[in-house]
């Protein structure tokens, strides 16, 4: 279980149904909580600005990235999209989440934020941008008191989270 989400994951996220062997073909030393997501989902989309790939879709794009980004490639773990071309990874070494807005240019660190929170962290976050959403489609509109508190509980995962998140919330 990822820190009692594990409802919440079966509602976005696809179940594995077959067995895989981590780490596998995975590097060494990432995130605990990624490694078990990956052992017991293919992916998903938690929100449109996070979608999580499973064990083979990061295997794939971590291919492509060796093919026709080597450097690149040495120093991230794809984690998955943001469903408008941009990524998130896993700056190895520190395995803090990492954001590429795509219109930046090309794949290098010069063009990658590190959001400075770890996986679970990550899912958290979405997670309380989901039942944002969620909430908006029910009732319409916060109130500045509202608002105020979705702030706080961004921030509460890392001071300045909210201001640093690369997508303004939902309306």
């Amino acid at each position: 279980m990822l820190n009692g989400w594990d409802e919440q994951l079966a509602q976005c996220c696809q179940r594995r149904t077959d067995k895989i062997t981590l780490p596998g073909k995975l590097p060494a030393g990432l995130d605990g909580a990624y490694l078990r997501f990956l052992a017991q989902y293919r992916g998903g989309e938690i929100t449109a600005d996070c979608c999580l790939y499973g064990y083979e879709q990061a295997l794939e794009h971590h291919r492509y990235l060796e093919r026709e980004h080597p450097d690149f490639s040495r120093t991230v773990w794809p984690v998955g999209s943001a469903g408008n071309g941009d990524e998130w990874f896993f700056a190895r070494g520190s395995n803090t989440i990492l954001y590429y807005d795509h219109d930046a240019g090309q794949y290098d660190a010069q063009h990658v934020e590190d959001m400075r929170i770890s996986f679970t962290e990550f899912v958290e976050l979405h997670f309380l941008y989901r039942e944002l959403e969620d909430y908006l489609d029910r009732r319409g509109s916060l109130t500045d008191v509202q608002r105020q508190d979705f702030v706080r509980s961004v921030n509460a995962i890392r001071d300045g989270l909210f201001e640093d998140y690369p997508f303004a919330p939902p309306e």
